[in-house]
């Protein structure tokens, strides 16, 4: 029995369509980088040296012990220099092929990104690297990231003459059931 006739495809609820897959360009195109902001001046807990956040209440807060800063028990201090490391992710981003996919708008999610990265560097811990990951997926930056993204890096001629050739296969073996005879 045959069973029922195919659906028509214009009748499909779901197609699989990839709305996000896109093929990217390894063209060695120079592009601009833009600068980072310059960093603000912070409030700095005049006890520990740690930067101090206010509260949702607007009181300043020591980020190690909590404890709620008066008057005189902080200090201002300049914006910090960005971290050398974080200044040459920020390159990396803005020269890699995935920079192509950005819009202007994706410039603000990326100075936050650079907020962390900066922020791991000088105090890395746990909770930092945590949420640097998840806003780092976002943009691509990571072979699992493009994948979930469905963005593929065109292959260049270089690359591909320095994958090794796949493996030849190997002849089948011996079929181990050759040994067996019909008993009698």
């Amino acid at each position: 029995m045959p069973g029922p006739p195919p659906k028509n495809p214009a009748l499909r609820q779901r197609r699989n369509r990839t709305s996000t897959a896109s093929t990217i360009s390894r063209t060695a195109r120079p592009r601009r980088v833009p600068p980072l902001p310059p960093r603000p001046a912070a409030k700095v807990c005049s006890v520990h040296g740690r930067e101090a956040t206010a509260d949702a209440a607007g009181a300043l807060r020591c980020s190690v012990g909590g404890h709620v800063l008066g008057e005189g028990e902080y200090s201002t201090r300049p914006g910090l220099a960005w971290h050398p490391m974080t200044l040459a992710w920020w390159r990396d981003v803005w020269r890699s092929e995935m920079a192509g996919e950005f819009l202007d708008s994706d410039r603000h999610g990326l100075y936050v990104l650079a907020e962390l990265v900066d922020r791991f560097w000088y105090d890395p811990d746990a909770d930092t690297a945590k949420e640097l990951r998840l806003q780092r997926q976002c943009f691509g930056l990571t072979p699992l990231d493009r994948r979930r993204l469905q963005w593929e890096v065109e292959s260049s001629p270089a690359t591909e003459a320095r994958r090794p050739d796949a493996p030849k296969p190997k002849p089948p073996a011996q079929d181990p059931r050759g040994v067996l005879r019909f008993a009698k």
